[in-house]
C-alpha cells in the first residue's frame, strides 16, 4: 500500500540521516551517531529507532571501510540503546531532559561495553582476575575521558536537535505516525 511505501521511505531517510551524521568528525569522542536512533525511538517508536541504529552502523561500516571485529558489538549496542526505550513511559521518553540523561548514560556505557568486548581478546595470557584489574586500569587511563566527552556530546546534541527533529517528523502524515506508534 501507499502508506507502507511512505513508512519505508521515511525509515530510509532516517537511516541516511543517521549515516551522514555518524561520519561527521567531531573532537574527543563526540559523535552524532547516537542522536537519530535515540530521537527516532523516543518520538516515533523504539523498534524504528533500533532499525535506524542497526542499519546506520552496518551501512556506514561498508561505506567507510570500517568493517571489523567491532562491527557486531556496535550493531548490537545501536539496537539495544533505542530498543530499551520501549519500557520507558511515553511522557518520560519524550522529555528532552530525560533523553539528555539517557544520552549521557549510554555515552558512558557504550565505551565501557565496547572496551569490555575487546579486552579478553587483548589480554589472553592473564588470569580472569588480572584481566579485570588490567581492564579497569586501561579504561580509566585511556577511555574514561573519551567516554565523558561522548556522553557530554550526546547530551548537547540531543538538547540542540530534539526540537528540530520533532518538528521535522510532525510533518509526516498523522495516519502514518499513528501506525508507527502502535
Amino acid at each position: 500500500s501507499q502508506q507502507s511505501l511512505y513508512r519505508i521511505l521515511y525509515l530510509n531517510l532516517l537511516i541516511a540521516l543517521s549515516i551522514v551524521l555518524k561520519v561527521i568528525p567531531l573532537p574527543l569522542g563526540m559523535s552524532l551517531a547516537f542522536v537519530v536512533p535515540i530521537l527516532t525511538a523516543a518520538l516515533i517508536h523504539p523498534y524504528w529507532g533500533a532499525l535506524v541504529g542497526f542499519f546506520s552502523v552496518l551501512i556506514s561500516a561498508f561505506v567507510t571501510g570500517g568493517i571489523g571485529p567491532w562491527t557486531p558489538i556496535q550493531m548490537y549496542l545501536f539496537v539495544l540503546i533505542p530498543a530499551l526505550l520501549i519500557w520507558v513511559p511515553v511522557q518520560m521518553k519524550t522529555n528532552k531532559l530525560f533523553l539528555m540523561g539517557y544520552g549521557i548514560l549510554w555515552g558512558m556505557l557504550y565505551g565501557f561495553l565496547i572496551g569490555l568486548y575487546f579486552w579478553p581478546m587483548m589480554s589472553q595470557p592473564l588470569s580472569k582476575e588480572a584481566q579485570m584489574d588490567s581492564f579497569l586500569l586501561f579504561y580509566v587511563s585511556t577511555s574514561l575521558l573519551w567516554d565523558l566527552f561522548r556522553a557530554g556530546g550526546n547530551a548537547l546534541f540531543l538538547f540542540l536537535l530534539y526540537t528540530p527533529f520533532k518538528q521535522a517528523i510532525s510533518h509526516i502524515e498523522s495516519d502514518i505516525m499513528t501506525q508507527w506508534q502502535r
